[in-house]
């Protein structure tokens, strides 16, 4: 099961490196139209708009309510294609997110998941239920929480990302690798319906504001 639909990133990261591979080329290749060395036109412009886009946004630290973030997300509007619930909590500052609710929790076998892809094998017993997937987000601006990671199970890799709660209430989170003009755009949103924890406690479907960091 593909948990946060991420690995479409990979390509593109490849291409990003391609990129500026062939930029690097371009600034020691001779240019015809000028009759010495020099980067094309072309290559030019494209790596100010690479570098341009990938600069930082600044932190202006506008506050708002971020309490509005607070509590459980699900991956997809549509509920048959649900994968995964989030429930997103104040750790020391920090945003960060806990899977509480896989739309299939168990193998075949009836044995929980684990995270069997991390690259620590020290860490690969460990359930998905319960497992911290989103860490260091802090409020850069009002609505948008930045320099966080989420860390998606189905390929083991943390990914750069930045989180904006939109005006209808749905969560746009940017994840990348290197630059955010290569990586992928999810849409979260609040559930419609009560969800069972993985571990089969109920989970309320308003929001749930916590401080507890140890949950």
């Amino acid at each position: 099961m593909q948990i946060f639909d991420m690995n479409a990133i990979s390509p593109l990261s490849l291409a990003a490196t391609s990129i500026r591979r062939n930029l690097a080329v371009g600034f020691v290749s001779p240019c015809p139209q000028m009759g010495k060395s020099g980067p094309p036109p072309f290559a030019l412009l494209l790596m100010l708009l690479v570098f341009a886009l990938a600069l930082p946004a600044p932190a202006t630290a506008e506050t708002g309510d971020a309490r509005d973030i607070y509590g459980l997300w699900v991956d997809h509007k549509l509920r048959e294609k649900q994968k995964v619930a989030v429930l997103i909590e104040d750790c020391g500052g920090d945003l960060c997110g806990r899977i509480v609710w896989l739309k299939k929790a168990v193998t075949a076998n009836g044995i929980p998941k684990r995270d069997l892809k991390n690259s620590d094998t020290a860490l690969r017993q460990r359930p998905l239920c319960g497992l911290k997937v989103m860490n260091g987000f802090r409020q850069t601006k009002k609505n948008t929480w930045s320099e966080g990671h989420i860390y998606n199970p189905s390929s083991g890799k943390f990914l750069n990302s930045t989180i904006s709660l939109l005006q209808d209430g749905s969560l746009r989170i940017r994840a990348y690798l290197g630059m955010p003009l290569f990586g992928k755009t999810l849409q979260w949103v609040r559930p419609q319906e009560n969800l069972l924890r993985c571990n089969d406690q109920p989970i309320r479907t308003q929001r749930i504001i916590t401080t507890d960091a140890g949950r």
